[in-house]
């Protein structure tokens, strides 16, 4: 808990200053990489500014201090833990050869459902549609048993009986 804001303020300061000028250094120059010693210290003053943020947060002192400290943090956890996209990924060949290779597999896993559907399709819905007296496309006079010699749903087809005249 902060007792003294101004004293909690002159202390660290400094640290803020330091980590202002280094986000600025690498969000001014985007193509500079730092070396190991300035990315630890570019961690090191980000996890100490996020302990005073949190101190500041939870004493509910100074809103224009904790706003300030927040966008702070936010600039520095983006430099650290934020790597931008190279390329974009929907020109990815990698990601284009998924596809065909997910399609089969997942055809394969959901071939049960596919095998319903073509059922339910073929034999189900014209079998509605002649119950109540509907007009049927040719096609399906193909794929029903008896209901096509019924001139009632029209279909003009008739079925050959076999052992007749």
């Amino acid at each position: 808990m902060i007792l003294d804001l101004e004293r909690f303020q002159i202390q660290a300061k400094p640290r803020w200053n330091i980590l202002e000028s280094l986000l600025a250094l690498l969000e001014g120059r985007p193509d500079h990489r730092l070396n190991p010693t300035e990315a630890e210290q570019l961690q090191e003053l980000y996890t100490q500014t996020a302990a005073d943020l949190n101190r500041v947060t939870h004493g509910a002192l100074a809103p224009e201090l904790r706003q300030y400290l927040e966008r702070l943090v936010a600039r520095a956890y983006a430099e650290l833990y934020y790597v931008p996209p190279t390329r974009s990924s929907l020109w990815q060949w990698r990601r284009w050869l998924g596809i065909f290779t997910a399609f089969p597999e997942t055809f394969r896993r959901q071939s049960r459902y596919f095998a319903l559907a073509v059922l339910i399709t073929t034999w189900a819905v014209p079998w509605v549609d002649s119950r109540y007296g509907t007009i049927l496309p040719l096609w399906t006079c193909s794929f029903l048993p008896i209901t096509c010699a019924i001139p009632a749903n029209g279909c003009t087809r008739k079925r050959k009986v076999s052992g007749g005249t």
